[in-house]
């Protein structure tokens, strides 16, 4: 088992184990989260039927626990970004060389719309920085990170701009994203040329 799959398992499960059980709505919905985070690891392609159901669960019902268990949905969220970009799409892109992680991009570019909806509604600095935590080492690391296994151009342009935008967002008006930003672990040690 991957280091991304373990994560997301762990996460998935302290999603459901955090969801209110007096709250039977919210409890369904953690419940098909968490299944739909495992499912997104185990699959070993992605169809396109299947992406149209994940990325309708992955964005807006996804979107509501971000409001109600923020910690637990975000980490959930960053794991499953990472799971497919680690282990789909540079993965699918290195052996092959081929268009074939394109639906798990778009699966990607759903779950970060999904946060930057959750950013946009509620956007004051206790959500940006929950959305920082959970979602700047690992946007980092997969788009600016000299030692990805990819290069920055094998992803799509869609991608790159929702990843973008989502650290934008984040950083505008809160002085400790942007600081987190200008850290070196994250891109203020920057070698990637565009």
């Amino acid at each position: 088992m991957s280091t991304t799959t373990h994560a997301v398992k762990n996460a998935a499960t302290a999603l459901k184990k955090a969801a209110d059980p007096w709250n039977k709505e919210r409890r369904e919905t953690a419940d098909r989260i968490a299944s739909a985070a495992i499912l997104v690891t185990d699959i070993p392609s992605l169809e396109q039927s299947m992406l149209d159901k994940l990325s309708i669960l992955l964005r807006r019902p996804f979107g509501e626990l971000y409001s109600t268990h923020p910690g637990t949905a975000l980490r959930l969220s960053a794991a499953i970004f990472a799971s497919i970009i680690h282990d789909r799409v540079a993965t699918l892109r290195k052996d092959t060389n081929s268009q074939s992680g394109d639906n798990w991009e778009q699966l990607a570019v759903v779950l970060l719309a999904g946060v930057q909806d959750h950013v946009e509604a509620h956007g004051n600095d206790r959500v940006k920085i929950s959305v920082a935590q959970a979602f700047y080492s690992v946007i980092c690391n997969a788009f600016f990170s000299a030692s990805f296994p990819i290069p920055l151009t094998a992803y799509s342009v869609s991608l790159r701009v929702s990843a973008y935008t989502l650290l934008s967002m984040t950083a505008d008006g809160c002085i400790e994203n942007k600081n987190k930003l200008r850290d070196s672990k994250f891109l203020g040690g920057w070698v990637h040329s565009i």
